[in-house]
């Protein structure tokens, strides 16, 4: 079924991405100085920049776009030490008080939650790359653990950008397959009698390359041809075993040719009080 998502980021949403893009900052920063492993902080350069588009922040964005992509090439200090001073004015900037009011917080922490970018993601990419694409949520008030909220966010905003850029086709190709020419992309979440969270991200798109079928999940891999703000150097899905790992659970792909592919998240039980 439809839901209807939250547009906008609440206050304390908005400020939870913007210190993850501080801390992001400082990530960098420390790897310019020879400090730091370079995956793991480009890792979190594209999942904070990726949150950050959905913030309507497109300075911020672009500033850690342009960041990533000299991490990601090892540019030359003078060139780093710009770029970060750029990104730190764009956070500054970003963390000046917005005129007039946001909308209040979700109730509870519900999976509906951590979808609070999803309508802004969807409007954003389809417009950009002249896709059709509607989102359909089940299980919008599985209760989530303020423990797992962050990282569930993060990898869904990976899981449902992926299925956007690479799964949904284009209209014209949807065509030419008998498919509508909008295409569905659906999340669901279940919470089992065992504690058990699973989470899916499914689209009616074009399935996975053979070629990418086994090593989706290996770093450097992308279906993209160029790098641009949304995808291209092979750290989205990378980032989401990441960030399942670090909850202790699994994510596994499959995938038919010309169907689609669903994306399947599978978190333990929390233990302890």
């Amino acid at each position: 079924m439809n839901i209807a998502i939250h547009e906008h980021a609440t206050d304390d949403q908005r400020a939870e991405v913007l210190r993850d893009a501080a801390l992001a900052l400082a990530s960098a920063v420390a790897l310019a100085d020879g400090r730091g492993e370079r995956r793991r902080v480009l890792r979190i350069l594209h999942t904070v920049k990726g949150a950050v588009a959905f913030l309507d922040l497109p300075d911020l964005a672009a500033s850690l776009h342009e960041l990533e992509g000299l991490l990601d090439t090892g540019a030359a200090e003078d060139l780093l030490a710009d770029a970060i001073r750029d990104a730190e004015a764009s956070l500054a900037a970003a963390r000046a008080p917005a005129p007039g009011g946001r909308p209040g917080p979700v109730d509870g922490r519900s999976f509906a939650s951590c979808l609070w970018w999803a309508e802004r993601m969807l409007a954003q990419l389809t417009a950009s790359l002249g896709k059709r694409a509607r989102l359909e949520v089940e299980g919008s008030a599985t209760e989530i653990d303020e423990t797992r909220a962050a990282g569930l966010t993060a990898a869904l905003q990976h899981l449902v950008r992926n299925a956007v850029v690479h799964g949904v086709e284009w209209p014209e190709q949807r065509r030419a397959r008998g498919k509508p020419e909008e295409g569905c992309i659906f999340v669901s979440a279940h919470l089992g009698a065992d504690g058990r969270l699973t989470v899916e991200v499914a689209d009616d798109g074009a399935g996975l390359p053979e070629s990418l079928s086994d090593r989706v999940f290996q770093p450097g891999v992308s279906g993209a041809a160029d790098v641009s703000l949304y995808a291209g150097r092979g750290l989205g899905l990378d980032a989401v075993l990441a960030e399942a790992d670090a909850l202790g659970g699994s994510v596994d792909v499959s995938s038919e040719p010309g169907k689609g592919a669903v994306f399947t998240l599978r978190l333990p039980p929390l233990t302890g009080g």
